[in-house]
């Protein structure tokens, strides 16, 4: 049992497979919580802000006019 533990340090840390395991968990994570503070902050406040909520051509123009650099 004393000889494992060492071993398994090693090979945990020194193996390739943590960093890319540990990402698409993170990610996973990291969109809930995003969709949580969406919810709970943007959620509210959406209709003061107009180009926050695309809504009709109105709305998806300048978010994609943003998006694509154009100076309108």
């Amino acid at each position: 049992m004393n000889a494992r533990l060492p071993y398994l340090r090693t090979s945990v840390r020194t193996g390739f497979w943590l960093g890319p395991g540990i990402m698409p968990v993170g990610a996973i994570t990291l969109s809930f919580i995003i969709l949580y503070l969406d919810r709970r902050f943007i959620g509210a406040h959406a209709a003061a802000v107009g180009w926050l909520v695309p809504t009709g051509t109105e709305g998806t123009r300048p978010v994609l006019g943003t998006i694509a650099c154009i100076d309108r």
